[in-house]
């Protein structure tokens, strides 16, 4: 649990409303009791975690998003969703150490070097024993199929198989007959990188498994297959340019893959334009979810669904103009930038429940210890979800959330707790009464300066505990261990904009 020097400022309760399609709501005040649900079987032998990345949660349509996600849904409906869950970070880094390992990211924060601009990236230490090395120890099989090359850079999948899915031509030599066979368009390249886990799961027996799925999509740039650009609501005759044009669109210019930079284009941009890029991610977010179903429906073929706890999540959002940003970047802290999904269907969770209550990544870790009967870890910082998936309430109520981008000694960081949220810069601040305004439009730091400074106190508290534990555990940084992070590293962030 947090120290009890964090909690929060305020701890009243707001009665929430019923969720989508009448599902029950549980947490904040209002509790449905688990009794209200079918009975919850106790322990899962398997977890399967899928993580889509770049995805924000009101993309979805049970989160009342405009994509058509039945598939990702119909995990809510079996499971819990929970509407008010946060990455711990608003780019892939951060957030990727702080839900493998249950800690910020602080903790593992390189806080310079000679090779590496200043405070830009993470690294788990060899020495970390993370739940996946746990569970590998105690005859469990763990494998990864990763899209992300730039998810791996910190180390979070320490403990995994980490098997290849980016080498499209060696995918078709491996499994090119079997999709054929089974009528799946391997020609679709995002789709065949889909069957090394299906039919992981399809041949599957024994042992108990922690198997991780880890798409690239919906990242930028937005190229959804043709079938899905075919059934876009846009009017195509009030474009000026054709639908190829903006799906070339990226974080930043890359003449080698046609890359165009967006943001620098913006100003030039019709409404339309803008409504025809947000268009072409919802289809990116539709084509995440039909690669879900396969695995779900590989899940469920291999006889193993019932038996395995699986979680969907993102390591963050997308930015489409809010607050004057797109796309995302490591020190944008907003609603849409660090709103993620979270939803938890299998053994331990109840069916068809919604949890108001506030959480975050590093709660993940602490929750799958529980149902999976492991002990508590003493380094864990977040909670356990576990009373929540059972449809119990939870004294903890509304979590707080510490964000950070690259590390909190650049004055960049992000707190959330109680009603508020308080945005931290080398010169400025931003505060927002997220109880009253959840898209965060009205900031309101001049009328609450006490609860600003207080929240100031608590984001330096939590960064010299973090830097304490870093010091006790991980040690100083060197230019020789910044060096770990590597030119390939270097390339593929720039390549996504992260860096210059």
């Amino acid at each position: 649990m947090y120290p009890r020097k964090f909690e929060s400022l305020d701890r009243r309760r707001a009665r929430p409303a019923l969720g989508w399609r009448g599902l029950a709501v549980v947490g904040v005040v209002g509790l449905v009791a688990a009794a209200c649900s079918p009975s919850v079987p106790s322990r899962p032998d398997n977890v399967l975690m899928i993580l889509s990345d770049t995805l924000r949660a009101d993309a979805l349509s049970c989160y009342g998003g405009p994509a058509k996600t039945p598939r990702i849904c119909s995990l809510a409906e079996r499971g819990v969703l929970f509407e008010k869950a946060y990455s711990n970070g608003a780019w892939t880094l951060p957030s990727s150490v702080a839900l493998f390992t249950g800690q910020y990211p602080t903790v593992f924060a390189r806080e310079g070097g000679a090779r590496v601009p200043a405070n830009r990236f993470y690294l788990v230490p060899r020495s970390e024993m993370l739940l996946a090395e746990e569970l590998r120890a105690n005859g469990f099989e763990t494998v990864a199929f990763v899209e992300s090359g730039v998810a791996h850079k910190p180390r979070p999948f320490q403990g995994f198989d980490v098997r290849d899915v980016t080498d499209l031509e060696r995918l078709e030599a491996l499994h090119g007959v079997w999709g054929r066979e089974r009528g799946i368009d391997i020609a679709d390249g995002r789709r065949l990188q889909t069957i090394p886990m299906e039919r992981y799961l399809l041949e599957k027996r024994d042992p108990s498994f922690f198997a991780l799925q880890w798409f690239k999509d919906p990242h930028a740039v937005y190229e959804p297959q043709p079938r899905y650009v075919e059934t876009l609501d846009v009017d195509t005759a009030t474009l000026p340019q054709p639908i190829a044009y903006y799906s070339r669109l990226a974080a930043r210019t890359d003449s080698a893959r046609g890359w165009l930079d967006f943001e620098e284009r913006v100003p030039d941009m019709t409404p339309a334009e803008l409504a025809t890029v947000r268009a072409l991610y919802h289809k990116e977010v539709e084509s995440v979810d039909e690669r879900v179903g396969a695995i779900l429906d590989a899940l469920e073929a291999g006889g193993q669904r019932d038996r395995t706890l699986v979680i969907f999540t993102s390591d963050h959002g997308e930015g489409f103009g809010e607050h004057g940003k797109y796309f995302h970047a490591d020190r944008w802290f907003y609603r849409e930038f660090v709103h993620v999904p979270l939803i938890v269907a299998g053994p331990g969770a109840a069916r068809g429940v919604r949890v108001a209550d506030r959480v975050s990544h590093i709660d993940v870790i602490p929750t799958l210890r529980e149902l999976l009967g492991r002990p508590t870890a003493a380094l864990d910082q977040g909670s356990s979800l576990a009373a929540l998936l059972r449809g119990e309430n939870d004294a903890a109520g509304d979590r707080l959330q510490y964000l950070v981008g690259t590390s909190r000694s650049d004055g960049f960081a992000a707190l959330v707790d109680g009603r508020f949220k308080l945005i931290t810069r080398p010169d400025s601040v931003e505060l927002f009464d997220v109880r009253a305004d959840p898209d965060e439009t009205q900031d309101v730091w001049a009328e609450y300066p006490d609860a600003v400074a207080a929240m100031r106190r608590m984001i330096d508290a939590l960064y010299e505990e973090n830097v304490s534990r870093r010091e006790e555990r991980v040690g100083g940084a060197t230019p020789e261990r910044v060096r770990e992070v590597g030119e390939e590293t270097l390339r593929e962030l720039r390549a996504l904009g992260y860096i210059d």
